[in-house]
């Protein structure tokens, strides 16, 4: 059984022989049938000498995953996280970058969201109106020559409205922190790299993440999120937001909007 992922103009395919897998994917993503031959691939079994899941690259275009024969909702839910590590690895080289984050269109820019689980990402954009929601918990930032565009996201299609052309140029990006207040405060290009660095699916789960090391240059895959974190905090704003949960926020984050 074979799920299209599109990604931006690209497609990620998954292929798995367990129909509860292809399920729980065709719930939780967007999928979609073409005839657009994909140009990254993923293929999932099932194994019992695997504790959770566990993966092995076969090339730069294809991963072979393992998860556990113990196979229920919350396994499902830890790699749906581990799938975007996966994607994220695949797709360095076509300067795709996801965030654990969220993202709304504010007039003709994108916003995006930042924190941790329970921070306010979800609380933030149930403010905005559903079609001006690029993604709930997973943004997809493409960079084209000096500009970066925030995708309508694949990930939380079970969430928002989907559209595989949609996509805005990102003006800012905030860092949530709870506060009994609304307000922002400007950030160090410093801060924003490691910031933006923890954000990043395959940074955020690298630690967590069991694989074999054949073919797979650690060293090399960091350096590549380092360039895209540097070169995001040079080309777009950053922010702490101070967040109280209503919507008085959206007045300040788009006070000086220039």
């Amino acid at each position: 059984m074979i799920a299209n992922i599109p990604l931006c103009n690209y497609i990620f395919q998954v292929e798995t022989i367990n129909e509860k897998i292809y399920n729980n994917i065709k719930l939780s993503f967007k999928t979609i049938t073409t005839k657009k031959k994909p140009i990254f691939k993923t293929k999932i079994k099932i194994s019992k000498n695997v504790n959770r899941f566990t993966f092995k690259i076969k090339n730069e275009n294809l991963v072979y995953c393992y998860l556990s024969h113990k196979f229920d909702k919350s396994l499902f839910r830890d790699f749906s996280f581990f799938l975007k590590s996966i994607i994220q690895l695949l797709v360095f080289n076509k300067e795709i970058f996801l965030l654990h984050a969220s993202s709304v269109k504010i007039g003709k820019e994108a916003m995006i969201f930042c924190g941790p689980s329970g921070s306010g990402k979800s609380t933030i954009i149930s403010f905005f109106n559903k079609n001006d929601v690029f993604a709930d918990d997973c943004v997809v930032i493409k960079k084209n020559k000096n500009n970066f565009y925030v995708y309508s996201s694949p990930f939380d299609y079970a969430k928002i409205p989907y559209d595989r052309t949609k996509k805005i140029k990102l003006a800012k990006i905030f860092f949530i922190k709870k506060f009994k207040k609304n307000s922002i405060k400007k950030i160090s290009r410093f801060i924003t790299i490691k910031k933006i660095l923890k954000s990043n699916y395959f940074y955020l789960y690298l630690k967590l993440l069991t694989f074999h090391r054949n073919n797979l240059k650690i060293n090399d895959l960091l350096k590549v999120l380092y360039y895209y974190a540097k070169k995001l905090s040079y080309n777009i704003k950053s922010n702490y937001l101070y967040f109280k949960k209503n919507k008085n926020f959206i007045k300040i984050i788009t006070k000086n909007n220039n």
